[in-house]
């Protein structure tokens, strides 16, 4: 895929987590919500933190917490992240944030 691509996908990405996190943080099961540039920070009420980000050099995005350490998903066949297992980004999120008791579709 070109950058420009990249870019594109994954910024549309970044939007859509953030947006469809909107409802969670508005109930006040999130501490916090932020998506500043290429990085969405999400703190959960319970105070555990999680970070999506572009890695634009693997042409990546990367999830980052605690509980999963380090994932790296690459766009998938059908426009969606994943990971090589063919675990989705939506589906690790959406697994993620249950722990703390966050219903959320993506």
């Amino acid at each position: 895929m070109d950058d420009t691509t990249y870019h594109r996908l994954a910024d549309q990405t970044l939007a859509h987590l953030a947006d469809a996190l909107e409802a969670a943080y508005d109930d006040g099961k999130l501490e916090d919500l932020e998506l500043e540039g290429s990085v969405l920070t999400i703190i959960t009420a319970a105070e555990r933190t999680l970070v999506v980000s572009k890695h634009a050099p693997s042409q990546q995005i990367w999830l980052a917490s605690r509980q999963s350490g380090g994932l790296h998903f690459s766009a998938g066949e059908n426009g969606g992240w994943q990971l090589s297992d063919g675990r989705t980004l939506d589906a690790v999120l959406a697994h993620e944030l249950a722990h703390d008791g966050i219903a959320v579709t993506l």
